[in-house]
């Protein structure tokens, strides 16, 4: 399908490229697995039950909270450079088609060398984003302690429309893998 993501269903981080587009500073990604630390954390957006809930409007939001103390009247485009506070610079790479960012650390921030991708997922009509974050940094452990709750806060300013208006559940048989039609994956962690 063409477009802005693409109605994808369940399309892994590690899946997505594009990241050569805003220069040499974008081409790190561990595609062995081999960096020092990987998280992953998963959070539920909304339900497309829910008015306005749609991938792409999800992606938009995401556009305007990519990484913690993002400004929202600023959505990123690729090759858009920012410094986050106490952390320092990162460069943003955009690919609508598959409904993600990623942001990728330059030099002068703490967490360098980094990369971390996060994804609107929408998975038999729960929107979620997966946050993918790889590195090899001086500071692996507390970078991995602290993605839950640092993404689920930022995730927490882009579910903000739709937290207002419950989903709307009905008596259809919901698929396997979802409980109670929502997928309540936590935080993923290996090292």
């Amino acid at each position: 399908m063409a477009g802005i993501c693409a109605d994808q269903v369940m399309v892994p981080p590690s899946a997505v490229g594009g990241n050569e587009a805003a220069g040499a500073e974008l081409s790190y990604i561990d595609p062995l697995g081999l960096a020092s630390h990987h998280y992953s954390v998963t959070n539920f957006i909304c339900s497309v039950t829910q008015p306005g809930c749609t991938s792409e409007n999800v992606f938009d939001r995401l556009r305007r909270y990519p990484e913690p103390f993002a400004d929202p009247s600023h959505p990123i485009n690729t090759g858009d450079t920012e410094t986050i506070p106490v952390l320092g610079p990162v460069v943003h790479s955009v690919d609508p088609s598959n409904c993600s960012i990623t942001n990728t650390t330059l030099r002068g921030h703490l967490l360098y060398s980094g990369q971390v991708t996060r994804s609107v997922v929408n998975d038999n009509g729960m929107i979620s984003i997966v946050t993918d974050g790889t590195g090899d940094g001086a500071l692996a452990g507390p970078n991995d302690w602290l993605a839950y709750p640092v993404w689920s806060t930022v995730d927490g300013d882009i579910s903000g429309p739709w937290i207002a208006s419950p989903p709307v559940y009905t008596d259809a048989p919901i698929e396997a893998g979802l409980h109670g039609g929502i997928d309540w994956t936590l935080a993923e962690r290996s090292y």
